[in-house]
């Protein structure tokens, strides 16, 4: 599950049934507002995030990539952000993020969502006054 925190905190958590993953009483960013402080009530346990960004990305969801357009992507996450525009690919092992690369820097498009057709096809929806529908293509493939 993608997390868009408030300032920064932005998240990604593999969810476990009853886990409790800190909001609003844990973030790994800051909250809107100085004065805004929660109280905790006491005995509440919490899971860890499996990856944390440093900036802010505001992802609008996920989809593991199982097309065979991009065979080096296979089984990565990507994660559309709303902030900076440009999608994560996260690649892991397991439950654990072992490396990450920032596509699409130059257009800075904000994107919405990332999804992968029935045919493995993948397409992104950006969120802009007249949105487009984007199909992503390897021009080596």
């Amino acid at each position: 599950m993608s997390e868009h925190g408030t300032h920064q905190g932005d998240e990604l958590n593999v969810l476990q049934g009853g886990g409790n993953y800190g909001w609003p009483y844990r973030t790994t960013g800051r909250y809107r507002t100085d004065d805004y402080d929660p109280q905790e009530p006491e005995g509440l346990e919490y899971v860890d995030p499996v990856h944390v960004w440093n900036q802010t990305v505001a992802p609008t969801g996920l989809a593991f990539y199982t097309g065979r357009e991009f065979p080096q992507w296979q089984g990565d996450l990507l994660v559309p952000g709303l902030s900076q525009g440009n999608l994560w690919r996260i690649r892991l092992e397991g439950s654990t993020v072992v490396g990450q690369e920032e596509l699409f820097v130059d257009q800075r498009t904000r994107l919405r969502k990332v999804i992968l057709s029935p045919r493995g096809v993948l397409y992104l929806l950006t969120d802009e006054e007249e949105g487009r529908l984007i199909r992503v293509v390897n021009k080596n493939f």
